[in-house]
C-alpha cells in the first residue's frame, strides 16, 4: 500500500430521505432521534456502489459544515503506520523506544512495548496521560510535546505481565509521535504530506488552535453547549476536524483495498478482534470506529464484503446512540430487518452531570487526581442498561460523597488533636 491517491472524487448526492439510498425506516431513526432530542445538528454520509450520498438534519447543517471527528483521527494514525511499514520505514515488531529521544538504551528490558502493541491498545498504556485535567471542557490542549516526552522520559515502556486490551489516547498519542520522528516531520507534517493531501481532503485538519469558520459548535448529551477541543502533543488520538464529504472521501480510499494492513484482524478483543486502530465486528466483514469530545460524536464503518459504507457526525456528545444508528445502517444496508430505537441513551444521567461538569471545570488542574479515581467507575456505569443507570449513578454519587465526608472528618479531628 502506498501513500494514499484519491483526489478525483465526486461531491456526495444530498438526499431528502435515508429510505432512499438505505431502506424503509431509516430515516425514522433519525427524525425519532431529533424528535426526542437526543441529538441537534447531524450529518449521514452513506457509500454505496461507490457513489457518495449524504443526509442533513438540523438548522445550519450543510455540505460545508465540519465536526470533531474525536477517536476516528486514531484510523488515520493507524493508516500512517500501515503506510510507513509497506514503505519499510518501519515495522510492526519495531520497539517504539527506537524512535524516542536516547532510543533504545534508554528503555532497556526483555519485553519492549512495541508500534503493533500501541496500535492495538494492548500496550499498558493508561487511558489519558497522569493529571490530565479530563473535568475541564478542553481537557488536552495544554498537553505538549515536552510533557509527553517528560513524561517518556520516566516509562520503561515495557509491556505489564499480563497483556490486555485498554483502549488508551495516551498511546496513539505516543504512536503518533513515533511515527512523526521515524518520518523526520510532525504528526501533522506526516498525516497531510500520505493521507490529507493525495485525497484530497481540503476541508479536514488538525485542531491545533487555529480557526475554522466552518466548524459547528458543540453540545453536551444535556444540550448545554461547550467549547470546541484543540490539541498539542495528544492530536494523534483525536484532533482531526471534518466535512461528511471528506469523510466519504476517505471511506472510498478505505476500501480500494480489500486486503488493507490496518483492517487485518491482530489480537482477539470482547465482540471481534483489533486491528490497526479498527475495531472489526465478529461473524462480519465489518471494520468500525467511533468517538466523542465534550461536544460531539462520530462513527465510521466499512464493509468490505458489500463495499458499503456508513459515516455519522453529529454535533451532540451522544456516542453510545450515534454507533447505534451506525449499527442500525449496517444492517438495513445488508438487507436486515431492525428495531426502532429504545431508551434515552444516558440523556437522563447527562442533565445530572453535564451541569455540574461546566461547575467544576474551572477547576481542572486541582481536581484531575479525583477525575482520574473516577474514570473506571464511569466506564462501568457506561456498561449498564439504560434502565439501570440513573439509580447506579446515585449510589456511586453517595458513596463518593460519604467518602469525602469521612475523610473531612478524619482530617479535621487530627487537625483539633
Amino acid at each position: 500500500m502506498a501513500a494514499a491517491r484519491r483526489s478525483e472524487f465526486p461531491s456526495p448526492k444530498i438526499l431528502s430521505s435515508l429510505d432512499e439510498a438505505v431502506g424503509p425506516g431509516a430515516e425514522a431513526l433519525f427524525t425519532g432521534a431529533r424528535g426526542k432530542r437526543l441529538l441537534t445538528g447531524t450529518a449521514v454520509g452513506i457509500l454505496r456502489d461507490g457513489e457518495p450520498l449524504a443526509r442533513f438534519y438540523g438548522d445550519g447543517v450543510g455540505p460545508d459544515s465540519i465536526f470533531e471527528l474525536a477517536s476516528l483521527t486514531k484510523t488515520y494514525t493507524a493508516e500512517l503506520l500501515a503506510i510507513l511499514v509497506v514503505r519499510g520505514t518501519v515495522h510492526l515488531e519495531d520497539p517504539v523506544a527506537k524512535f524516542l529521544p536516547g532510543g533504545e538504551a534508554a528503555h532497556p528490558g526483555p519485553k519492549p512495548v512495541t508500534l503493533l502493541d500501541l496500535a492495538t491498545h494492548r500496550s499498558g498504556e493508561p487511558r489519558v496521560p497522569p493529571w490530565l485535567p479530563v473535568n475541564s471542557l478542553n481537557p488536552y490542549a495544554d498537553y505538549t510535546d515536552a510533557a509527553l516526552e517528560r513524561y517518556l522520559a520516566q516509562r520503561p515502556l515495557q509491556l505489564p505481565p499480563q497483556q490486555e486490551f485498554v483502549y488508551s489516547n495516551l498511546g496513539y498519542s505516543i504512536l503518533g509521535y513515533s511515527l512523526g520522528r521515524a518520518a523526520g516531520i510532525s504528526y501533522a507534517e506526516l498525516l497531510q504530506r500520505e493521507i490529507l493531501d493525495p485525497l484530497g481532503m481540503r476541508e479536514t485538519a488538525l485542531a491545533l488552535g487555529q480557526d475554522q469558520s466552518n466548524l459547528l459548535r458543540g453540545h453536551m448529551q444535556s444540550g448545554l453547549p461547550t467549547p470546541h477541543w484543540t490539541f498539542a502533543a495528544c492530536a494523534p488520538c483525536g484532533a482531526l476536524c471534518s466535512t461528511i464529504g471528506d469523510q466519504l472521501r476517505y471511506l472510498a480510499w478505505l476500501l480500494d483495498d480489500p486486503e488493507r494492513l490496518s483492517v487485518q484482524p491482530l489480537a482477539a478483543v470482547p465482540g471481534g478482534h483489533v486491528g490497526l486502530g479498527w475495531m472489526l465486528r465478529a461473524g462480519s466483514e465489518i471494520c468500525w470506529h467511533n468517538g466523542a469530545t465534550f461536544g460531539f460524536s462520530s462513527y465510521l464503518s466499512l464493509d468490505r464484503a458489500r463495499r458499503t459504507g456508513v459515516v455519522i457526525l453529529s454535533q451532540t456528545a451522544a456516542p453510545q446512540l450515534v454507533t447505534t444508528l451506525g449499527v442500525k445502517l449496517e444492517g438495513l444496508l445488508a438487507g436486515r430487518p431492525i428495531e426502532p430505537l429504545k431508551g434515552e441513551y444516558g440523556r437522563t444521567v447527562a442533565w445530572m452531570l453535564d451541569p455540574l461538569r461546566m461547575l467544576l471545570s474551572p477547576f481542572g488542574p486541582l481536581l484531575a487526581p479525583l477525575a482520574h479515581l473516577l474514570i473506571p467507575l464511569n466506564s462501568r456505569l457506561a456498561m449498564l442498561p439504560v434502565w439501570l443507570r440513573l439509580p447506579a449513578t446515585c449510589v456511586a454519587g453517595y458513596g463518593l460523597g460519604r467518602l469525602i465526608e469521612l475523610a473531612v472528618g478524619a482530617i479535621a479531628h487530627l487537625l483539633r488533636h
